[in-house]
């Protein structure tokens, strides 16, 4: 009888999963695979090969195959051809991939920190959770959790929560009501990427304010504190972000971020700071978390970019706001019951995640300067200090979004933010040969004609309307 790889049987999870991780676990129409005529030309067994070769080989490995990878994990816009001929298994031809629907094993993704996968100790850390109820306050591990963020950043209580985005509108909320204003950097996520929460969820509207890589200082505050008038919205909130992302991954130097808590104090206006990568600022600067949130009034931490959390993030701050942001938790959606078996991720991260957030930094600096002596490609930012890296494309050689598909189509996975602009992320899932793999692919591809990436040009990039 033909062997069938989509039917379930010894090589099936070696040879299937070892290549492509699909989202379901069902192998039909909707997963993208297509099997190819028998007939088709045939390649070498063994060897993948699609439109420009690749050198890549199903090695037999124990009960498993192995994927040896060469120059070119997918070859063409989405098509990879594969016929193999492992020991005890009869020859058949595998399958063409939708980039969309599959994603590949040797796929370096760099797309954001947010990629990351739990560790097999964390999952087990999750296994063995002992959980209650948490919206009664019952979930002893997410108590635990709280606790452990309310000790590390000085404050007195803290609230968990599903995502970062909801801890960071769970702070405004706590702050404001509708028909107040809050003033962030131009590039600040709660503004930009939250699907316009502060005006939806909050009736808040905002000032941006340009800064200097995502970073505001008191000059950029001076005089746009709104006059008390009944004709004008309320100046009520300032929103910082700690490290930025859009900013290239800086962190706030203290005595600057020290300086703008104490200004908005001063001025009557509350403070959040937007620490998604706290703790790659904690580590950048040698500062402690305790330090950095010293005169900021909320904090919003999460746990599922560089901690390698599989979701989860949390806000901290006094008692009183963090009563209110649970009441504000609860009218969004968030309160949860059993929630100690993600919070004990959260738990393992804080124990094993934090200090190893230097060799990420290590590896986006590596990248940066690897990639810097590439021809057409220019670093976006002055220095690189944690794990985010902006590369900026000559517009003689094509757009941003040429590029990343071109990259893709070679194993490879970063984002374009703008039309010439593009975001390397570093994480705990990419390690230091993975970043010498990805600026050698960008190389390569940059000796190509983009047109031919099979994507047409945006000049705009994906945040903007043709």
């Amino acid at each position: 009888m033909p062997f069938d790889p989509f039917q379930r049987g010894p090589f099936q999870r070696g040879l299937l999963d070892s290549m492509f991780r699909w989202p379901g676990p069902s192998l039909g129409p909707a997963s993208g695979l297509k099997r190819f005529d028998p007939a088709a030309a045939d390649p070498l067994p063994g060897v993948l090969s699609g439109c420009g070769g690749g050198g890549h080989r199903l090695m037999p490995d124990g009960d498993r195959c192995r994927l040896a990878v060469g120059s070119l994990p997918c070859a063409g816009p989405g098509l990879l051809r594969a016929v193999a001929s492992p020991p005890v298994v009869p020859r058949f031809r595998l399958l063409a991939i939708d980039p969309q629907k599959l994603t590949m094993t040797d796929l370096i993704n760099l797309y954001s920190d947010t990629v990351t996968r739990p560790t097999a100790e964390m999952r087990q850390a999750m296994a063995s959770a002992e959980v209650g109820d948490d919206m009664s306050g019952e979930d002893p591990t997410v108590n635990e959790l709280e606790r452990i963020m309310a000790e590390v950043t000085g404050k007195e209580a803290a609230v968990f929560a599903c995502s970062g985005t909801q801890s960071n509108q769970m702070g405004v909320a706590t702050h404001c009501v509708a028909g107040d204003e809050l003033l962030i950097e131009t590039g600040g996520h709660i503004s930009n990427f939250e699907g316009g929460a502060p005006a939806a969820i909050s009736g808040v509207s905002t000032r941006f304010l340009r800064g200097n890589c995502g970073l505001l200082d008191v000059s950029d505050l001076e005089g746009m504190v709104r006059a008390d008038n009944q004709h004008l919205c309320r100046s009520r909130l300032l929103c910082l972000e700690n490290t930025t992302n859009m900013g290239g991954g800086r962190a706030y130097p203290l005595e600057q971020l020290q300086r703008l808590g104490r200004w908005a104090r001063q001025h009557g206006l509350k403070s959040h700071l937007d620490g998604a990568r706290l703790f790659n600022a904690v580590i950048a600067t040698g500062e402690t978390a305790a330090a950095i949130c010293q005169e900021i009034d909320t904090i919003s931490i999460c746990f599922s970019k560089g901690l390698g959390c599989p979701m989860g993030s949390i806000l901290v701050g006094t008692a009183q706001d963090m009563q209110r942001a649970r009441r504000v938790r609860k009218m969004m959606g968030g309160a949860l019951r059993q929630a100690g078996i993600v919070a004990a991720a959260a738990v393992y991260a804080m124990q094993h995640h934090v200090e190893r957030l230097a060799e990420d930094h290590e590896h986006a600096r590596l990248f940066a300067d690897l990639a810097s002596e590439i021809d057409g490609i220019a670093l976006d930012q002055d220095v690189v200090e944690t794990n985010i890296v902006y590369l900026r494309l000559d517009p003689e050689r094509g757009h941003a979004n040429q590029l990343a598909a071109r990259l893709l189509q070679r194993g490879v996975k970063i984002g374009a933010t703008s039309g010439q602009r593009l975001r390397v992320c570093t994480h705990l899932d990419v390690g230091r040969e993975d970043m010498i793999r990805a600026a050698s692919v960008l190389a390569e591809c940059m000796q190509d004609d983009l047109a031919d990436s099979g994507t047409s040009a945006d000049p705009h990039g994906p945040f903007a309307r043709a």
